[in-house]
């Protein structure tokens, strides 16, 4: 994404980033627009909590998250 837009990140993003991956973070994407959003961040769970402290440190506000198997599901209501 950086090649295709200006402003997709900032320093204090790329900072988070960099604390996360030398943390052991295995991938982060940035998610949302218009300046605001979430960035979601991949890491073995051994690592979690590592990578969650340096993150944090950082400056990052950690929001709770699971992967679930059964995905998203909708129920049509009348």
């Amino acid at each position: 994404r950086h090649g295709l837009a200006e402003g997709v990140s900032t320093p204090e993003i790329e900072a988070v980033i960099a604390a996360g991956r030398a943390a052991g973070a295995a991938a982060s994407k940035i998610c949302g627009a218009g300046g605001g959003g979430c960035m979601i961040t991949f890491a073995e769970p051994t690592q979690l909590a590592s990578v969650k402290r340096a993150m944090e440190a950082a400056g990052a506000r950690i929001l709770p998250a699971n992967l679930v198997a059964e995905g998203l599901k909708l129920e049509m209501c009348d």
